[in-house]
């Protein structure tokens, strides 16, 4: 449970000075634990730049990281005493933590408790496997892979470097209590009440989903938090009237966005939505602040895209765009990853974005020189949810919605409950008087939403089966769900307005407050039983680390079995991913495997005669031969001996693999165990 504030410290070191640098030059006082969330952001996204340029360089190391780390903090620390002369007190607002307080700690404890064992997903029979693999190689000097995005896989190698090759996915636990915690500071900017926010809490810390993908190794996870960090720094950039806040969280958050998943190029219309609509209903100073951040995220998002498109080209441009964007405008950028190309398609986005920012800049002068007109508020009223209707209609209705449904029939019956109030209860908030802030905050929340919502119906046409629990639900989880449980906590500020009208006294209210608290609290802790049963894959780490060890550094020969023999619940056909791989590349051990003892991605079964004539070839006089044993119907490929071989055996490895799927909507899902023995031979060549 300690893990979490071990990173939380680390991040505070770069982080924490750059968030008082802003702080410093913002108007109004920033609470301490504002100020402690935006250090821990800004400081996770200064170790994934000073990573990312590192493992370019293969030298991702301790002292390569925490040198230049120094070096930004005496920058910092001398900019904070040789800046503009403002008493501290003015800067920080130390409110002493009340009930509160208490509560949200409470539930942070309790969230850490239930993230103390993330999914090492090791074996390489998935994305998953590949994302983890490759950050260990990236963490011993290894070369980038031309295939995934590679924001995930630099942070976890930040987290080997930090803590261990073992505990390398012992970040995703510290993600998602930060997580919790960046929700919690946007909806204490937006003003949500006491009671929203212990429900906020208590979502985030036990709710089945949150916890699923704090313990599961998905890219997912760090994109929902730097899309949380573009809305929390947007709200306070427009709360505070402060410019460099928002160029700062646009420019860095949108980068990094798009360096974690592709889907973030879809961020682009959303971003240019939201101005849009905003533009009528906030003052001049609010536009400005919203119009700054939305031409320093654009500049963030084209950054990282061209930056995909030129190391990542086969997956991010030729795999990911298609399913994103329409052919036409897919054709327009396919070779952004060349500067030419580039220059002039950056030049095209950047006028058309002027033009469109000229128009809403037109439309928000116009609107505030008539001042608060009737008609302004009736539009008002309307503008928010006739355009969210208008997208549902036009998108979700031709076609079959059957997998969003099934997405959000996953969710608790709690969880589906406030998503309703957040709906309801902020397009209420929105026909009032708001601040600026809380205003363009629902349109970005309500927007991001509906649009991912929307694009998970497009690509999923029909409820499908699941090779993992709650496979497909991650692309709602990484932009719907955190954006909807925010708009729950205001749809609840609504509903506590509406019951304070009715005139309950303080006993009913009570009663009623904790009968939903107890009904509520058990729909998300049942919900989650199945997930708490097991360790995801076992001890995934620690299972092929005994492989390892018994190999005594000699090089591997690896003997797999027939795919038909490949227990069910590993779905994957061979073995040679689940063991062999990780053996090359989280242990760096080099293994061999078809009869020319060549490395190879299939799944092998030389025999000994093939053995002897591969080792000749290669030079090899000893080998560790590494056998599936069980389960295996093929006779064993040690079973008969070439007199020219010594063989030896080392020991064997029991592995045990919990692995657990979804079945199709609204069918019972359940652990099942896939069992391994592989037995380790020492082999010499006479």
């Amino acid at each position: 449970m300690l893990t979490p504030l071990v990173f939380a410290l680390v991040c505070l070191l770069p982080g924490l000075p750059l968030a008082l640098l802003l702080a410093r030059h913002r108007p109004g006082r920033t609470h301490v634990g504002l100020l402690i969330v935006e250090g821990l952001l800004l400081g996770l996204a200064w170790y994934l730049l000073v990573g990312l340029v590192l493992a370019h360089r293969q030298d991702l190391g301790v002292t390569e990281i925490l040198l230049p780390t120094l070096v930004l903090d005496v920058v910092a620390l001398g900019l904070l005493v040789v800046g503009p002369a403002r008493r501290w007190t003015g800067v920080i607002d130390r409110t002493r933590p009340g009930l509160l307080a208490g509560v949200v700690a409470v539930a942070f404890v309790v969230g850490a408790a239930l993230r103390t064992k993330p999914a090492y997903f090791l074996y390489d029979i998935g994305d998953f496997g590949e994302y983890v693999n490759r950050g260990n190689v990236l963490a011993d000097g290894g070369q980038f892979t031309q295939w995934f995005t590679q924001g995930f896989s630099v942070l976890l190698a930040l987290s080997h470097v930090a803590l261990g090759a073992a505990h390398e996915v012992d970040v995703m636990g510290f993600l998602g209590l930060l997580i919790m915690a960046v929700a919690l500071a946007i909806a204490t900017r937006l003003g949500a009440s006491p009671l929203a926010r212990v429900v906020l809490a208590v979502v985030f810390a036990i709710g089945v989903v949150p916890v699923w993908f704090s313990n599961f190794p998905a890219s997912e996870t760090p994109y929902a938090l730097m899309g949380l960090a573009l809305v929390l720094f947007l709200v306070t950039a427009v709360q505070t009237r402060h410019v460099p806040t928002a160029v700062v969280g646009g420019v860095v958050f949108a980068f990094l966005l798009m360096l974690l998943r592709g889907n973030a190029v879809l961020l682009l219309p959303v971003l240019v939505a939201v101005l849009l609509v905003s533009a009528p209903f906030v003052g001049r100073q609010a536009f400005r602040v919203l119009a700054a951040f939305t031409a320093s995220a654009t500049a963030g998002l084209y950054i990282g895209f061209v930056y995909n498109a030129r190391y990542n080209h086969p997956y991010f441009i030729d795999f990911q765009m298609p399913q994103f964007l329409p052919d036409q405008v897919w054709h327009k950028f396919a070779d952004v990853g060349h500067l030419t190309p580039a220059l002039w398609k950056g030049a095209v986005l950047a006028v058309v974005m002027a033009a469109l920012f000229a128009a809403a800049h037109l439309v928000n002068r116009w609107v505030n020189a008539r001042g608060d007109d009737p008609w302004v508020r009736r539009a008002r009223a309307a503008v928010l949810p006739v355009a969210f209707m208008l997208g549902v209609l036009a998108l979700v209705w031709p076609l079959d919605a059957g997998g969003l449904l099934e997405g959000l029939g996953h969710y608790d019956g709690a969880v589906q409950a406030l998503i309703v109030i957040g709906v309801v209860g902020a397009f209420i908030a929105f026909a009032g008087r708001l601040d600026d802030h809380v205003r363009i905050a629902i349109v970005f929340l309500a927007l991001v939403a509906e649009a991912f919502a929307l694009l998970h119906a497009y690509r999923f046409d029909a409820p499908r089966y699941a090779p993992y629990f709650l496979y497909w639900d991650r692309y709602l989880w990484s932009d719907f769900f955190p954006a909807a449980m925010i708009l729950a906590a205001l749809g609840i500020g609504v509903i506590e307005s509406g019951w304070r009208r009715v005139g309950v006294g303080r006993l009913g209210t009570g009663a009623v407050v904790a009968v939903v608290a107890v009904g509520g609290v058990a729909s998300l802790w049942s919900a989650g039983a199945v997930a708490r049963q097991h360790r995801f894959m076992g001890d995934a780490y620690g299972t092929l680390e005994q492989v390892s060890a018994l190999t005594a550094g000699m090089p591997v020969v690896y003997s797999g079995i027939l795919p038909e023999d490949v227990p069910k619940a590993m779905h994957h056909p061979n073995t040679y991913r689940m063991f062999a791989q990780p053996l090359a590349e989280t242990f760096g051990r080099k293994v061999y495997g078809i009869d020319q003892l060549s490395p190879t991605g299939a799944d092998p079964r030389p025999t000994m005669a093939k053995l002897v004539e591969g080792m000749r070839t290669e030079g090899l006089t000893k080998v560790a031969f590494v056998e599936v044993v069980t389960p295996n119907r093929m006779p064993l490929a040690s079973a008969a001996l070439p007199s020219a071989l010594s063989v030896r055996t080392l020991g064997t490895v029991s592995i045990s693999v919990p692995m657990l799927d979804r079945p199709k909507w609204r069918q019972p899902t359940a652990w099942r165990i896939a069992n391994f023995r592989l037995a380790v031979r020492e082999v010499v060549l006479r």
